[in-house]
């Protein structure tokens, strides 16, 4: 909290209190705005293909989806730029 109420001293009208609880203003620029509507996108589209093939994301992690296959357990983990797939069997 004290950084927010030294972010209010020097910065004034970033920081409002809306409700008893700190909302901070800022403003993007285009690029930022762009990318984060396609990272979005890509993640949207990922899931929704995952899902048709029957895996589950994990609603604590959602770049985390599992799958189970014949006793095979497959798992896909991703980030921005990074696919990770793990396949795991009981023996």
């Amino acid at each position: 909290m004290t950084i927010l109420y030294e972010l209010r001293k020097t910065r004034p009208g970033y920081l409002q209190t809306e409700k008893r609880k700190a909302v901070m203003n800022v403003k993007f620029g285009k690029r930022l705005i762009r990318r984060a509507a396609i990272g979005f996108s890509v993640w949207k589209h990922l899931t929704t293909k995952l899902k048709e093939y029957g895996f589950s994301i994990n609603p604590y992690d959602l770049c985390d989806s599992n799958n189970m296959f014949e006793g095979t357990q497959y798992t896909i983990l991703w980030d921005v730029d990074d696919i990770k797939y793990l396949v795991s069997t009981e023996k």
